[in-house]
C-alpha cells in the first residue's frame, strides 16, 4: 500500500471503536479504506500487531499471555493503535479540621467544651495614645503658650472696672505645637508588640503637624547606640541632629523602664542629657507604668489612663510600687499561662490575652516582660513557650481549675482561640482545640478525635507530611509524659512517623512511650507493592512489578506507561474524578483498570492522584510512535521535521537536595529531553544560586553586587490570543491553541535601572530610582544590553522572550483577561497613573512573576505575527520593522494590560515607559 498521510477525519481512537463495533474483517477493510495497513500474522497469536504507514510508527503489545486456567484475561480480536501518557501526577493535599472547631470525643464524658459567644471575645486593640487626645491632651503638655486673636472681654471689663488705662487689648492665650518636633520611635525586641501602635501615633502627629515640622527618628539597640530616620522606603542612619530651645523631642518609648538591664535605660539618660543641655525639651509617652525609679532622668514622662486621657506621672510612694510590682508579677505568670495553650501566639494575640486579665494590671508592661522571659522563645512575629515549661503552667491551671474567675478567664481565653483558628492552618487549629482542654485542667485526656484522624492518616495512606507534623508536634511536647500515656493513639502516631521517617528518630523516646513505640516500631512493617500501568489488549492493566513469580506463564512486559506505588488493598480507578471505583488490588498479578471506551483515566492512591489521557496523532505531525523510554512525535515539513518527545510528570534533585515535583506532562525538544528528564535539575551556567520555593525553580546571576532573579517556565500548551467578547482588536484574533516545546528562564522583575547601570554605567530613566523598572529604552538598546550581559556571563543564552513565550508566562496557566482575573484594580497592578512604581511592589502571579501588567511596557523578540486558528509550535514572528511589546503601563487604562494585548513600534524607538526583562533559553 502506498504511502497515506493520516488527516484528522480518521485518527486512531476513530479506528478501535470500529474495529471493537464491526469485528476483525469488515474493521480491516475499513482500515484499509482509512490508510491503515496490518501485517501478516505471525503464527498463532490472537494479537495482530499494525502500523501506520510510516515505516517508524508501530506498536508493539507483545506477545500475549498463554490463555490457561490461572489467567482470566478478556483479549479482543482487534488490533491496538492508542497511545497513553501520563499527563498529570500530584500528590494528594490533606486537611484537618478544616473549619477549624473542636471535636468531641465519645470515649471521654468530660470533652464537652464550654460554649463561645462572641461577647466574650475582647474588642480590638485601642491605640495606646488615642488621635483624638494628641491634639488636646498632648498638646497642652508640650505646647507653648501664644496669644490668639480672639479679645479676652472677662480681664478687658475687670481692667475698665478697676479704672486702669488700657494700653494694650487683653487676648485669650492659645496653647500651639512648637515648631520643630523631633519623634523618636523605639524599635527595641522588647517592646515589639508596641512598634505598631508607635508607628501610628508618630504617623498621627506628622498629619497634624506636616512633615516640614516634624522629623522621625527611629531607635534600635546597637553597639553604637545609632539612631535611624524613617523614610518610606526603608531606615537610614541617622546623624546626631542638631536641637535648639525651640525643640521638642518626643520619645515613643519606655525609657528602659520595662528591659530586664541597665543598657536601654543608660542610654535613654545619656541621649537625653545631652539634648538637654543643648536647649532641647524632652517628652516620652511610655506604653507602660515607669515601675523602676530614674531620679536622675532628664526626661518628663506621660501616660495614658483608663479614661485614655494622657496625663503626667509622678512617682508614687515606695509602698505603692511595691505593691504594683507584686501586682504585676501576679498576671505575668497569668499571661505566660495563657500563651502555653497556644500553638502559635501572635503579638496582637498576646495584647489581647492581656486585655483579658483584671484592669488593675493593665499599663505594667506584661507583654514585654513576657518577650524576655526564661520560658519564651520568640520569632519574627510569633511567641512559644518552651516545651519543657508546658507542664509547669499545666500544673499551675490544674491547681485554679476550682477558682470561678480563673475558669471564666479560660472560657474568655478559649472564645479568642476559637476565633482566630477561622484563618489559622487547619492542622493547627486541630491541636490548639485538641490540647486545649487538656493543658488548661478542663480534663485529664486530650480530644482524641484529632489524633485518630491523624493515625488513619499515617497508616492507610502512609503520609509522610503527616509524619513530618508529628515530628515537629514531638519536639514540642516531648516532656509532656502526661500527653504520651493518655491514649494509645498518641502512641501509634509515634510509631508510625518513626516508620516512615527513619531519618528523622530522636535519640530516646518521650518519657511513658517507650515500650510502647518500642513494640509498635517492630509491627509497623508492611512494605508498599508497586505496579506497573501498561496499555495491553486495548485495556489499561496494572500489573505487580515487586514479585515477577506472580506473573502468567509466557508472560512478557512491555512499554510502561507508569508506576505507582501503595499499601493500601486498593486503588480508585475511573474516566471521572467524580466517579473513581474501587479496584481491589488481588494476588493475580493483572488487574484491569479502565477498558478502551474512554480516552482518560484518573488513578487515585494514597499519596498521589494520576491523570493519563490516549493521545491522538495531531495534524502538524507526520508520526507518532513509542521509543526507548517514551512517546515520540515527528513534525512534517513545515517545522522541519523537528522531533518532540512526551516528557511525563516527575521528580527532579536541585544541588541543595530540595526535590522538583513536574505535576504536567508537555511535549519537548527532543535535544532537550535527556537533560529534562534526569534525576538531577539542569543548572543553567551563569546562575550564581538555585533554589525551590512555593512558586517553582528559582535561579540567579549577578552583575557588579545586583542580582537579578530568574523563574524557571516548563513546556507547555496555551490558548494565545483572545476573542470578540474580551473586548480585543484584529490584531489578537483568532485565539488559538500554541506549543512551547521549550523550557525557559524569565527574570521575575523587569529589568530595574540598578541592573541597568550596573551593566551601562548610565541610566536613561525619567523616573530614576534604583528600585524602579529602567524605561525609555527601545528594542535596539535592549538587545545591545543583553548582548554585553552574555559576554559579561560568558554565555550566549540570554535574550529577549518570545511573544508567545511572555503571554504563556503572563497567564501563568489561566484562561482570564489577566492572570487574576476578567478585572484589574490598582491593588493588582500600576496602572492609569503619572509614574513607575519598584518592581516589587505588588502580589506576583502563580508563577512568581511580578507586575507582568503594567508600570512599563516589555519588548518582545519577535515582530508581529498574523495569528490563525491553527495550532502553532514554538511560534516566532518575522524579522521584520516592527517589533512587538506587551503587558501595558502606568500610562495606559486596563485594557492595553490584559495578557492578549499585542502593541508594535519601530526597533529604534525609545519611550518613557517602554522596558524589558530578561528571558534565558535556546
Amino acid at each position: 500500500m502506498s504511502r497515506v498521510r493520516l488527516n484528522h477525519a480518521v485518527g486512531l481512537g476513530d479506528l478501535i471503536l470500529l474495529l471493537d463495533q464491526f469485528g476483525p474483517d469488515v474493521g480491516a477493510q475499513m482500515a484499509a479504506f482509512a490508510g491503515f495497513s496490518a501485517p501478516e500474522r505471525a503464527g498463532t497469536d490472537p494479537m495482530r500487531q499494525a502500523s501506520i504507514n510510516e515505516p517508524d510508527v508501530v506498536i508493539d503489545p507483545g506477545p500475549a499471555p498463554s490463555m490457561s486456567a490461572t489467567t482470566a484475561l478478556d483479549v479482543p480480536t482487534f488490533w491496538d493503535l492508542t497511545f497513553w501518557v501520563v499527563v498529570r501526577r500530584e500528590p494528594i493535599q490533606w486537611q484537618i479540621m478544616p473549619d477549624g472547631a473542636p471535636n468531641t470525643s465519645e470515649d471521654d464524658a468530660q470533652a464537652v467544651m464550654p460554649p463561645v459567644s462572641q461577647d466574650v471575645v475582647p474588642p480590638p486593640d485601642n491605640c495606646f495614645f488615642p488621635r483624638q487626645r494628641l491634639d488636646s491632651d498632648l498638646r497642652h503638655f508640650v505646647g507653648r503658650g501664644e496669644p490668639s486673636r480672639r479679645l479676652d472681654s472677662r480681664v478687658l471689663v475687670e481692667r475698665l472696672a478697676r479704672g486702669d488705662i488700657v494700653r494694650h487689648l487683653p487676648r485669650v492665650p492659645f496653647t500651639a505645637w512648637p515648631r520643630d518636633v523631633v519623634v523618636v520611635v523605639d524599635g527595641s525586641d522588647h517592646l515589639r508588640p508596641y512598634v505598631a501602635e508607635f508607628w501610628k501615633c508618630a504617623k498621627a502627629l506628622q498629619s497634624l503637624l506636616g512633615q516640614a515640622r516634624l522629623r522621625i527618628g527611629y531607635n534600635l539597640i546597637t553597639k553604637e547606640n545609632q539612631l535611624f530616620a524613617w523614610r518610606p522606603r526603608g531606615l537610614l542612619r541617622m546623624e546626631p541632629f542638631q536641637v535648639h530651645p525651640e525643640t521638642l523631642v518626643l520619645a515613643l518609648s519606655d525609657l528602659g523602664s520595662l528591659f530586664m538591664g541597665e543598657r536601654a535605660r543608660n542610654r535613654w539618660n545619656a541621649w537625653g542629657t545631652r539634648w538637654a543641655d543643648e536647649g532641647a525639651r524632652l517628652v516620652a509617652l511610655q506604653p507602660a507604668l515607669p515601675l523602676i525609679p530614674a531620679p536622675d532622668t532628664p526626661w518628663a514622662t506621660l501616660l495614658t489612663g483608663p479614661d485614655d486621657r494622657i496625663f503626667p506621672w509622678l512617682t508614687p510612694p515606695e509602698a505603692s510600687v511595691k505593691t504594683l510590682k507584686t501586682i504585676q508579677q501576679q498576671a505575668l505568670v497569668t499571661l505566660l499561662g495563657l500563651v502555653s495553650l497556644t500553638v502559635q501566639c501572635s503579638f496582637s494575640m498576646l495584647r489581647q490575652f492581656a486585655a483579658l486579665l483584671p484592669a488593675e494590671t493593665h499599663g505594667l508592661g506584661l507583654e514585654s516582660l513576657v518577650l524576655q522571659h526564661e520560658h519564651v522563645s520568640v520569632g519574627r512575629t510569633l511567641v512559644r513557650v518552651h516545651s519543657e515549661a508546658l507542664v509547669v503552667y499545666r500544673r499551675y491551671w490544674r491547681s485554679r481549675r476550682n477558682d470561678k474567675l480563673t475558669q471564666e478567664l479560660l472560657v474568655r481565653a478559649w472564645a479568642l482561640i476559637s476565633a482566630r483558628h477561622l484563618t489559622m492552618n487547619p492542622v493547627l487549629a486541630g491541636e490548639e482545640a485538641a490540647l486545649f482542654p487538656m493543658q488548661c485542667g478542663w480534663r485529664d485526656k486530650p480530644d482524641l478525635a484529632f489524633f485518630k484522624q491523624l493515625e488513619q492518616m499515617m497508616r492507610e495512606q502512609n503520609n509522610e507530611d503527616v509524619a513530618r507534623y508529628i515530628n515537629r508536634f514531638e519536639e514540642r511536647y516531648y516532656q509532656n509524659s502526661a500527653l504520651w500515656t493518655s491514649d494509645d493513639v498518641v502512641l501509634r502516631l509515634l510509631a508510625h512517623k518513626r516508620r516512615l521517617l527513619p531519618r528523622l528518630r530522636h535519640p530516646a523516646y518521650p518519657a511513658g512511650a517507650e515500650a510502647f513505640v518500642g513494640v509498635m516500631d517492630d509491627l509497623l512493617t508492611e512494605p508498599k507493592r508497586r505496579y506497573g500501568l501498561f496499555y495491553r489488549h486495548a485495556t489499561l492493566q496494572l500489573e505487580r512489578l515487586d514479585d515477577p513469580a506472580t506473573l502468567p506463564n509466557g508472560f512478557h512486559a512491555s512499554m510502561k506507561i507508569a508506576e505507582i506505588e501503595t499499601g493500601l488493598p486498593h486503588v480508585l480507578a475511573g474516566a471521572e474524578a467524580s466517579l473513581l471505583a474501587r479496584q481491589p488490588l488481588s494476588q493475580d498479578a493483572v488487574i484491569p483498570v479502565t477498558s478502551h471506551r474512554s480516552d482518560q483515566l484518573i488513578l487515585r492512591t494514597e499519596r498521589e492522584i494520576v491523570t493519563l489521557k490516549s493521545l491522538p496523532i495531531p495534524e502538524e505531525a507526520e508520526s507518532m510512535a513509542f521509543a526507548e523510554g517514551g512517546l515520540t512525535l515527528t513534525l512534517n515539513e513545515t517545522y522541519d521535521r523537528r522531533t518532540l518527545r512526551w516528557l511525563a510528570p516527575g521528580s527532579q534533585t536541585l544541588p541543595d537536595g530540595s526535590v522538583y515535583h513536574r505535576i504536567k506532562g508537555a511535549w519537548v525538544d527532543a535535544r532537550l529531553y535527556e537533560a529534562l528528564d534526569g534525576e538531577n535539575f539542569p543548572p543553567p551556567q551563569w546562575a550564581t544560586r538555585l533554589g525551590l520555593d512555593g512558586y517553582g525553580v528559582w535561579a540567579e546571576f549577578e552583575v557588579k553586587g545586583v542580582t537579578q532573579r530568574m523563574r524557571w517556565i516548563e513546556a507547555g500548551i496555551f490558548n494565545m490570543g483572545s476573542d470578540v467578547a474580551e473586548g480585543s482588536d484584529h490584531y489578537e484574533q483568532p485565539k488559538h491553541p500554541v506549543w512551547l516545546t521549550r523550557p525557559f528562564w524569565l527574570a521575575d522583575t523587569a529589568c530595574s535601572q540598578a541592573l541597568w547601570v550596573a551593566l551601562e554605567n548610565e541610566n536613561p530613566s525619567d523616573y530614576s530610582g534604583l528600585d524602579r523598572p529602567v524605561e525609555n529604552v527601545s528594542w535596539r538598546a535592549t538587545v545591545a544590553f543583553i548582548q554585553k550581559l552574555n559576554q559579561t556571563l560568558g554565555t550566549e543564552l540570554f535574550r529577549l522572550p518570545r511573544e508567545a513565550e511572555w503571554e504563556y508566562a503572563c497567564r501563568a496557566g489561566t484562561e482570564t483577561a489577566f492572570s487574576s482575573g476578567d478585572q484589574l484594580t490598582k491593588v493588582q497592578a500600576n496602572f492609569a497613573g503619572d509614574q513607575t512604581v519598584p518592581v516589587f511592589s505588588f502580589l506576583p502571579n502563580a508563577w512568581g512573576l511580578y507586575q507582568m501588567h503594567g508600570n512599563v511596557w516589555e519588548w518582545c523578540d519577535d515582530g508581529l505575527r498574523a495569528y490563525t486558528a491553527a495550532v502553532a509550535v514554538d511560534p516566532c514572528g518575522p524579522e521584520g520593522t516592527l517589533r512587538v511589546f506587551r503587558g501595558g503601563s502606568d500610562w495606559n487604562g486596563a485594557r492595553p494590560c490584559r495578557s492578549a494585548y499585542r502593541g508594535h513600534l519601530l526597533p529604534g524607538f525609545a519611550w518613557r515607559n517602554q522596558g524589558f526583562r530578561v528571558a534565558s533559553g535556546p
